[in-house]
Parts: structure tokens; C-alpha cells; sequence
């Protein structure tokens, strides 16, 4: 009955033992990890209160965490994102009011460039219808300085005859 009994209290011992070891590794690793822990938790409450007020300010909730490993790199890069992201969303909604601005003056914005246009048109029309005039000033001059049908006629023993034809636009020649 004795070895039994020995044999009994030696598994409870192991039991026991056993369980010793599991708790002790259980709260040397929760110690361990505490460290890796908190600085996540840190990131995780910084980016869950990200919202767009605090993009479309100069102040961004991520923290910086100084570690000297992953989650430091972690931090880092969660930190450009949210600047990167900020300078999108500021770009954006600066080209949104502009989008805005246009679409309420768009009718406005119409007739003042149509108004231009006009002015533009009837200044060209005006110098086309001045270099008209030039033009045809120009083939009046010519003409006068041919001289007319009556001269050629006065002689009886030669036939001279001429003819002019003036051209209606100018050339680069």
C-alpha cells in the first residue's frame, strides 16, 4: 500500500510540478511580450482615432515610438501614410472648391469669355475690311499707271493692245 501511495503522491507532485512550469512560463512570457505589447496598442489607438479632421490639420495622432526594431519601422511608416494621405486629401478638397467655385460662376464665366471673342472678331473684321479697301486702293493706283486704250489707237501703222487684270488677294511672291 505504501508504493502505492508513494506512487500516487509522486504523479500529484508532477502534477503540480508541471503546473508550476506552465504558470511560470505563462508570466515569463506575458513579461516579455509587455514590452512588444504596449507600442502596438500605442499604434493601434493612434490610427483608430485617425478621422478627417485630423488629416485635413497639421496635427496627426500617430506617435513616433522609439524601439529600435519592426514596430519602430512600423511607426515610421504609419507616420508618412497619414502625411502622404493629409496632403492627398488637402489637394483634393483644394480642387474640389475650385470645382465649385467654377460650377457656381460657369454662366459668368461664359459670357466674359464670349464677350472677349466678340471684341477679338470685330477687331479682325475690322482690319480685313481696311486691307479690303487697301487692296482695292492699291489696284486703282495700278491702273492709273497703265496707260489707257486712246494712246495705242493714234498710230495706223503698228497694233499694240493691253490688257490688266488685277488679282483679288496677295501672294508671298
Amino acid at each position: 500500500f505504501r508504493r502505492v501511495l508513494f506512487r500516487s503522491n509522486r504523479i500529484i507532485y508532477y502534477i503540480i510540478l508541471s503546473l508550476a512550469i506552465i504558470l511560470a512560463v505563462v508570466i515569463i512570457s506575458l513579461i516579455i511580450s509587455r514590452p512588444m505589447i504596449k507600442p502596438l496598442k500605442i499604434l493601434t489607438k493612434s490610427v483608430s482615432e485617425l478621422d478627417l479632421d485630423h488629416l485635413l490639420s497639421d496635427k496627426h495622432t500617430i506617435m513616433y515610438i522609439e524601439t529600435g526594431d519592426e514596430i519602430e519601422e512600423l511607426s515610421k511608416v504609419l507616420i508618412d501614410m497619414t502625411k502622404r494621405l493629409s496632403d492627398s486629401l488637402k489637394t483634393n478638397l483644394s480642387q474640389a472648391k475650385k470645382m465649385a467655385l467654377y460650377e457656381g460662376n460657369l454662366e459668368e464665366i461664359v459670357d466674359m469669355r464670349t464677350k472677349k471673342l466678340n471684341e477679338v472678331n470685330l477687331a479682325l473684321k475690322t482690319m480685313h475690311e481696311r486691307v479690303l479697301e487697301e487692296l482695292a486702293m492699291a489696284k486703282r493706283v495700278q491702273e492709273n499707271l497703265l496707260p489707257s486704250d486712246r494712246n495705242f489707237d493714234s498710230r495706223k501703222e503698228f497694233q499694240i493692245s493691253s490688257l490688266y487684270k488685277s488679282v483679288e488677294t496677295l501672294g508671298g511672291d
